[in-house]
C-alpha cells in the first residue's frame, strides 16, 4: 500500500538539524590579521573560495506559499533561491531576496500552479553552483491536509491534524474502538497532528508531527508491531521513538523508517519482505533492517504491497540513490527485470532502472512510479491492463506508461491504476468491475481513460476497488465499490462516477 510522503514531518527534522548561519567574528590578534588603512580592508591571509552548491532542498507547499529549507553549506555567507513556474529553473531565472537563514518562504502563489526552485550559497568568492532542482503545488485551504485508503476503508486528515476514517471497521480497521463501519468520515480518537496515514489490507498506521507511530487493526501476524498477536482498535502507541519519517502498510506486514536511515520491518514474513535473513514466520514488533542496500545513513519514504517491500533512500529524492526492493518477484513484483525466475528475494537489491524517483504507489502486486523529469513507469502483475502498457502481460522491469503532459501523482489499486496529470485531471485504466476508473461504465480498460466530472484535483489515493480524490475548492470525491461505505456518501453503493464525500469541515 502506498504511503503518503510527509514533507512537514521531514522540513521539522531538517530545521532541527540545520547549524545556525554563519557569523562574522571581530579578529581580536593583531599578529592574525594585516588592516589596510587606505581601504579599511582586512587581510586575513586566507583566499576564499566559491562554496559548494546547497544539498537537501525540499519544498513543502501550503495555502498559497511554499517553505523551503536546505542544509547549511560550510564558508557561505548568504543563499539566493532561483525559481520558476517551468520545468527547468537556472541561474537566468527570477529569485527571492538574498538570505542568511538556510529556510525561506515564498509566499503569493498561485494555488495548483507547480512552482520550481533551486538555491545558491555565495561568499566574497562570489556565488557557488546551483543546488538540485526540487518543485511544489501550493494549495487552498482546503479543512483536508492529506487522504489515504485501506483496501476498503478511507482516510483524511484535516488542517489540525485530525484524523477522520470511514468505511470497513470489522477487525477495527478505522480505529474507532468498535467492528461497525460507517458510511461517512468519522473522528478517529485517541490521535492527534497525524502527518501521515497508510492503510494495508486490515490493519492501519500513522505518524504524529512528533514522530510517533501508532498502529491498529488486525494484528494477527503482528503487524501493527506492539510485540503480540492481539486485535487493535484504537490508535496505540508503538515503541517510544520519535524519529520516524515513513510508514507503509502492506497486507499483512509493516515497513517504517526514521530519520536516520533506519529501515524497520514487522508483520507477516511468508515471502522474504521483512527482508531478513530467512524468510518464513513473522516478527511481532519493529525489527532493524541491516542487509543489502539498507546503508543506514540516508532517510527515506518506503511503500509496501501484498508481499513485497520498497525503500527509497533520500527524501528530497533528488540525488541519485537506488530504490531497493524485497519480498515475492515471480511476477515482476520487485521490478529488478529478473524474468520471473526467483519467487523470493528477501534481500533488499536495486531495482532494475538507474532513474531518479520523486514517488511510488503499490498495493497487491503492481506498482506504479513518478520519475523525477515528472514521466511514469510501472511493474508487476498486468493481467488487468492495470500497468497501463495498453496489453495484459506482466512486467519484471519498469517500463514507460504513455501519459500526455506531466505527471504529478499516482496511486496504485488492486486491479487499476490512477494518475493525476499538472493539469488536475485524473487518468485511470485496468480493472472496472466496480466502476473504480470512474469513466460512468464497468467496461475494463487497457488504455487511460479520464475520470469524469473531476478537474482542478491537487491529491488521489486509491483502495482496492476505489479511487478518491481531492479537488482544489477543498472537496473530496470518492468513486467505484462503496460495498462498506468507504465512499463515504452516507449510503454502502457504488458509483461508476465520482460523488462528493460526506465531509464538512
Amino acid at each position: 500500500m502506498s504511503t503518503t510522503p510527509i514533507r512537514s514531518l521531514t522540513l521539522l527534522v531538517l530545521l532541527a538539524g540545520c547549524p545556525s548561519a554563519p557569523t562574522t567574528d571581530t579578529p581580536t590578534d593583531a599578529a592574525h590579521t594585516d588592516t589596510d588603512t587606505d581601504t579599511g580592508t582586512t587581510d586575513t591571509g586566507v583566499t576564499e573560495v566559491l562554496p559548494a552548491a546547497p544539498t537537501s532542498l525540499t519544498a513543502v507547499a501550503g495555502d498559497g506559499a511554499i517553505t523551503l529549507t536546505w542544509d547549511a553549506v560550510g564558508g557561505a555567507a548568504s543563499y539566493t533561491v532561483f525559481w520558476g513556474t517551468d520545468a527547468a529553473v537556472d541561474e537566468t531565472s527570477a529569485t527571492l531576496p538574498s538570505t542568511t537563514s538556510t529556510t525561506t518562504v515564498h509566499t503569493g502563489l498561485t494555488s495548483g500552479t507547480t512552482y520550481s526552485y533551486r538555491v545558491a550559497a555565495e561568499n566574497g568568492a562570489g556565488q557557488g553552483p546551483l543546488s538540485a532542482q526540487v518543485d511544489a503545488t501550493p494549495t487552498t485551504s482546503s479543512g483536508i491536509r492529506l487522504i489515504a485508503a485501506g483496501a476498503h476503508s478511507s482516510f483524511l486528515v484535516d488542517a489540525d491534524g485530525d484524523l477522520y476514517a470511514w468505511g470497513r471497521n470489522d477487525i477495527g480497521q478505522l480505529g474507532l474502538g468498535n467492528f461497525s463501519a460507517t458510511y461517512v468520515p468519522t473522528q478517529v480518537l485517541g490521535i492527534s497532528d497525524v502527518v501521515a496515514v497508510s492503510s494495508g489490507g486490515w490493519h492501519t498506521m500513522a505518524i504524529t508531527a512528533d514522530g510517533a507511530l501508532y498502529g491498529w487493526g488486525q494484528n494477527d501476524t503482528g503487524q501493527v508491531g506492539l510485540g503480540n498477536t492481539s486485535g487493535v482498535w484504537r490508535p496505540t502507541r508503538i515503541g517510544l521513538r520519535e524519529d520516524w519519517v515513513s510508514v507503509a502498510a502492506g497486507r499483512l506486514h509493516t515497513v517504517a523508517a526514521t530519520s536516520d536511515g533506519g529501515v524497520w520491518v514487522w508483520g507477516y514474513n511468508a515471502s522474504g519482505h521483512l527482508g531478513l535473513p530467512q524468510p518464513g514466520g513473522y516478527v511481532e514488533q519493529p525489527e532493524y533492517l541491516r542487509t543489502g542496500v539498507i546503508t543506514g545513513t540516508d532517510p527515506g519514504m518506503v511503500w509496501a504491497g501484498d508481499a513485497t517491500s520498497f525503500f527509497k533512500p533520500d527524501t528530497n529524492g533528488k540525488e541519485y540513490l537506488p530504490v531497493a526492493s524485497w519480498g515475492k518477484s515471480g511476477a515482476g513484483q520487485l521490478g529488478r527485470d529478473d524474468g520471473g525466475n526467483i519467487d523470493l528475494a528477501n534481500t533488499p537489491t536495486p531495482i532494475a532502472s538507474s532513474a531518479k524517483y520523486l514517488a511510488m504507489s503499490t498495493r497487491a502486486m503492481h506498482t506504479l512510479a513518478l520519475r523525477e523529469d515528472h514521466t511514469m513507469v510501472a511493474w508487476g502483475v498486468g493481467a488487468e491492463g492495470q500497468l497501463g502498457t495498453g496489453g495484459t502481460s506482466n512486467a519484471f522491469g519498469p517500463v514507460p506508461v504513455q501519459f500526455e503532459g506531466r505527471v504529478v501523482a499516482v496511486a496504485a489499486g488492486t486491479f487499476h491504476s490512477l494518475a493525476l496529470g499538472d493539469d488536475g485531471k485524473v487518468l485511470a485504466w485496468g480493472s472496472n468491475g466496480y466502476g473504480q476508473l470512474g469513466d460512468g461504465t464497468n467496461d475494463s480498460s487497457l488504455i487511460r481513460v479520464q475520470v469524469q466530472d473531476l478537474d482542478s484535483v491537487e491529491m488521489i489515493a486509491a483502495g482496492e476497488s476505489f479511487g478518491l480524490a481531492l479537488k482544489r475548492d477543498g472537496t473530496l470525491w470518492g468513486w467505484g465499490s462503496g460495498t462498506y461505505g468507504q465512499l463515504g456518501t452516507g449510503s454502502p453503493v457504488d458509483s461508476n462516477v465520482p460523488v462528493q464525500v460526506d465531509w464538512h469541515p
